[in-house]
């Protein structure tokens, strides 16, 4: 079989009945409130604890962190192509486009019915290139499961093992009553306690911003995955169900086959 280039992405055009069209773009839909809600959920963490602070900052960190994880989306589509024995076309992320033989850096062309995000072109040769284009597009939503998982984990290791509470004593100097009140006087801390509160309470709120970030990572992950699989033109689950009707369509064949 001759060398058959397979895109994943909104470049992969297939017909779509056009009554198909409003039910597509009712997915869509949901897939962008998915996806936005995770986007919009992520910031909010993390402007929670710049505490309002730095709105600029939380706005480029939820950016890298939408990147990386676009970026792991994309790079499990590709894994998947040259595990299959594929090869990689063209790799994209955001404004980045990484086109292969020959080897150059481009800008992501703005082409219509482009996904915003990211995208990978890849080809197969030989047949079974349906069920190859399915471990593909499953890969994608894949590596971001594994990706919240592993953000599930390191965020299970910054948080701290919770000790017995010990009851603290305080030493009393001395107690002196003055018209039926009493005042306890309790000497002030040491330089070495405060210090040693300092170191705690920087240590506190770095382990804080770091389970915020992990969190993030999680909602965006998992926001992608969702998104992606919901059958809308271009997407992952699209592909799945198209191989899942064309696979009830080649059983429905056959039985008429073994009927005559």
């Amino acid at each position: 079989m001759s060398e058959t280039d397979i895109p994943h992405g909104p470049s992969d055009i297939h017909p779509i009945p056009a009554c198909a069209g409003y039910r597509d773009g009712w997915i869509r839909l949901v897939a962008y409130l998915v996806y936005g809600t995770a986007l919009f959920a992520a910031f909010g963490l993390i402007q929670s604890v710049a505490r309002g602070e730095l709105l600029i900052a939380a706005i480029m960190l939820v950016t890298v962190l939408t990147f990386i994880v676009t970026l792991f989306h994309e790079a499990g589509h590709a894994a998947a192509v040259l595990w299959l024995r594929g090869r990689v076309l063209v790799f994209s992320v955001g404004p980045i486009c990484l086109k292969f033989r020959p080897l150059r850096i481009s800008a992501t062309p703005a082409l219509r019915d482009r996904e915003v995000g990211g995208f990978v072109t890849y080809s197969f040769q030989g047949w079974e290139t349906m069920r190859k284009e399915l471990a593909v597009a499953v890969a994608g939503p894949a590596a971001n499961v594994v990706l919240a998982l592993l953000a599930g984990l390191m965020t299970a290791a910054f948080i701290p093992e919770r000790s017995p509470v010990q009851p603290q004593r305080i030493a009393v100097v001395a107690d002196v009553e003055r018209e039926s009140e009493t005042f306890i006087v309790a000497p002030l801390p040491s330089k070495e306690a405060m210090e040693r509160a300092a170191r705690d309470r920087k240590s506190k709120e770095s382990r804080t911003f770091w389970i915020a970030i992990l969190q993030a990572v999680m909602m965006l992950s998992i926001g992608t995955a969702i998104a992606n699989m919901l059958p809308f033109r271009g997407s992952d689950g699209e592909v799945l169900r198209r191989y899942m009707r064309d696979r009830r369509e080649l059983r429905q064949y056959r039985a008429r086959r073994e009927q005559r």
